[in-house]
């Protein structure tokens, strides 16, 4: 019973000094690949953010040409209506003082 005491101190003592090292090795891999993830992960979220600020800008763009598009045509709109206005009331004009030559 003592050999094999002595025999599983110095597996012990074998896998202390081999086992401990292998542990702390593979700890600090295992960290190492985490924080690798971690950042990756972090460059992702990133990216995505981004591509939603390139995506927010293209629609903020895009609706401002719309808007100068309408106020153009609005613009023009708005001419052509007091233009046929202005031409009513020289009809009309016309109209009343034929009618008051008749008269």
């Amino acid at each position: 019973m003592g050999e094999f005491l002595e025999g599983l101190t110095g597996l012990a003592a074998v896998i202390c000094i081999f086992g401990v090292p292998w542990i702390t090795y593979h700890q600090r891999k295992m960290l190492e690949i985490k924080l690798r993830m971690g950042q990756q992960g972090d460059q992702n979220v990133l990216a995505e953010l981004q591509e939603l600020k390139r995506q927010m800008t293209e629609m903020r763009d895009t609706t401002t040409r719309y808007d100068m598009s309408f106020d153009a045509a609005l613009q023009r709109l708005e001419s052509r209506v007091g233009n046929m206005e202005q031409r009513i009331r020289q009809i009309e004009s016309d109209d009343n003082s034929v009618q008051a030559n008749r008269s």
